[in-house]
């Protein structure tokens, strides 16, 4: 399962397991359950789903593109089905 930990993570004490850090809300509540690793953490009791659904008590991008952008990471072509016209 891979998620998106929190910037933060970094700050944990060294041997810290990667299941007990920090997963970044942001990414939570942009991608939502359309993420398998949201739908993963969520069942595995990481995150709730309240926090899923909650895209109002934190500033949020306007998608997870958005996002990279801003943090200057190159965003990659994404293998997405696009209904032909």
């Amino acid at each position: 399962m891979h998620v998106m930990l929190c910037h933060k993570a970094n700050a944990m004490p060294k041997g810290t397991p990667e299941n007990q850090k920090p997963i970044c809300q942001g990414w939570v509540r942009v991608l939502g359950f359309d993420a398998i690793g949201v739908r993963l953490a969520a069942m595995n009791g990481q995150i709730t789903v309240e926090e899923v659904n909650d895209t109002t008590s934190v500033e949020l991008f306007s998608s997870f593109e958005a996002m990279l952008r801003a943090n200057k990471v190159r965003v990659g072509r994404r293998n997405r089905w696009v209904e032909p016209k």
